[in-house]
C-alpha cells in the first residue's frame, strides 16, 4: 500500500512538473510572439518614418551634403552625385594630360579621374552653384516644391536669380544673372542662366544633364 501511495505521489509530482513545463513553454512562446510583434511594429514604424521622411526632406539632406562638399572643397564628398563612368565634365580641370587619359578610356571619366582632376571650390562670385546652395534656405524645400530668390547687391550692375524646383523625381538647380537697372542705365550685365538636372535615385541625387540660356 505504501509503495502504491509512493507511486501515486510520484506520478502526481511528475504530472505537475510536466504541466509546469508546458505552461512555461506556452508562456515563453507567447512572450516570444509578443516580442516578435513588438519588433515588427518597431521595424514597421521605422520604415514608416523613413517613408514619412518625404521625398523633399531627402532632397534637402543631399543638397546639404553637396553644400558641405563645396565648403570642404572635397572631391570625394562630391562623388555621390555622379554615376561613373561618365562623359560629364562638370568640375573637371581640363589639361592635355587629362585629355590623354580619358581618350584612352573611351572619353569616359572614372571615379579616379574625378578625384584627380575635379576642382570643388567655394566661389564667392555670383552666380554659381555654391552660391545657390548658400543663398537659398534649403530647409524651405521640405514643405515646398520650389524655392527661389532674386539677389541684389549694392552697386552691382547685375542681379542674380537662384531657384530649386522638384518635379516628380527630377531636381532642377538653376542660377543666372540679368541687368539691375538701379545701377546700370544701359543694362551692361549680360543675361545668362544655367540649369542643372539631377534625378532622385534610391534617395540619392544623380546628375543627368545641364542646359544654359542667354
Amino acid at each position: 500500500m505504501k509503495e502504491l501511495n509512493r507511486n501515486l505521489l510520484l506520478s502526481f509530482f511528475t504530472f505537475c512538473f510536466l504541466l509546469f513545463l508546458s505552461c512555461k513553454k506556452t508562456n515563453e512562446t507567447a512572450k516570444n510572439q509578443v516580442i516578435s510583434e513588438i519588433k515588427e511594429s518597431v521595424s514597421d514604424d521605422r520604415e514608416k518614418r523613413n517613408e514619412e521622411l518625404s521625398r523633399n526632406e531627402k532632397v534637402v539632406s543631399r543638397l546639404k551634403e553637396m553644400k558641405s562638399a563645396f565648403e570642404n572643397e572635397n572631391s570625394e564628398e562630391m562623388l555621390q552625385f555622379f554615376e561613373f563612368p561618365t562623359k560629364n565634365f562638370m568640375f573637371i580641370r581640363k589639361s592635355e594630360e587629362f585629355r590623354k587619359k580619358i581618350a584612352a578610356n573611351n572619353n569616359e571619366i572614372t571615379r579616379e579621374h574625378f578625384l584627380e582632376y575635379a576642382k570643388i571650390q567655394k566661389k564667392s562670385n555670383h552666380p554659381s552653384l555654391y552660391q545657390l546652395l548658400v543663398t537659398l534656405n534649403l530647409d524651405s524645400l521640405k514643405k515646398l516644391d520650389s524655392i527661389k530668390k532674386d539677389l541684389e547687391i549694392e552697386d552691382d550692375e547685375c542681379y542674380y536669380m537662384y531657384q530649386i524646383e522638384i518635379e516628380n523625381d527630377i531636381v532642377i538647380l538653376s542660377y543666372g544673372s540679368n541687368s539691375n537697372q538701379k545701377y546700370s542705365d544701359e543694362g551692361d550685365c549680360s543675361e545668362r542662366h544655367t540649369f542643372l538636372y539631377f534625378r532622385i535615385i534610391n534617395n540619392m541625387l544623380k546628375f543627368e544633364r545641364s542646359d544654359s540660356a542667354g
